[in-house]
């Protein structure tokens, strides 16, 4: 079957002070994910937000670092962790002209969860590339590498471009592998919208 996904990736700027801002962005995926038994499975994705405190003045290097915190609100079960998670992450940009350049690192660790489910253990490496047209409309492109050491056998990259969701496997059928990597290339296109 065909994964689809679609995030809803609010981002919003605060000022702290005159010289520092921190920058919050909730990524809220809807996934429809093949099933088991060849259907489709629907439904909301964990949510994450992550949360950068970066210099406001902006330059041409731009840099940003902070938390990034996982949340068990998955209503699609082939995509649900069940675990709450927490960890740093850090971001650098630079901005020629129409052009942002830059890549995102984070890492997810479980600190709670729901019991059965499986802990988060994700690394993840994501650098991009994006062309601003004006008035909103943007086209981008990224290759997102991640690498898990949860029971899962496989994890596959759910968001375009940032959203990540595991499928679940039973632990018996976890092999003898600690972790899996995988490479993801993706991009899209979309309109910026302010509220």
């Amino acid at each position: 079957g065909t994964l689809y996904n679609l995030n809803i990736q609010p981002v919003i700027p605060i000022t702290l002070n005159k010289d520092w801002k921190l920058i919050a962005r909730a990524i809220v995926p809807y996934i429809s994910s093949p099933a088991p038994d060849g259907g489709q499975e629907g439904g909301f994705g964990d949510i994450q937000l992550q949360s950068y405190v970066t210099p406001a003045g902006g330059g041409k290097l731009i840099w940003g670092l902070g938390p990034l915190f996982s949340f068990p609100a998955a209503t699609n079960p082939l995509v649900r962790t069940g675990s709450w998670a927490v960890g740093p992450a850090a971001v650098l940009l630079t901005m020629p002209g129409h052009w942002v350049i830059g890549g995102l690192i984070n890492q997810l660790w479980t600190y709670a969860d729901n019991g059965g489910a499986p802990e988060v253990n994700q690394f993840v490496v994501q650098p991009f590339i994006n062309y601003n047209f004006g008035v909103g409309w943007a086209i981008s492109t990224h290759v997102l590498f991640h690498r898990t050491g949860f029971p899962f056998e496989w994890t596959e990259a759910l968001r375009s471009p940032r959203a990540l969701a595991a499928w679940e496997r039973r632990r018996s059928a976890w092999n003898a592998a600690d972790a899996c990597r995988s490479r993801l290339l993706g991009g899209d296109f979309g309109e910026a919208l302010a509220f």
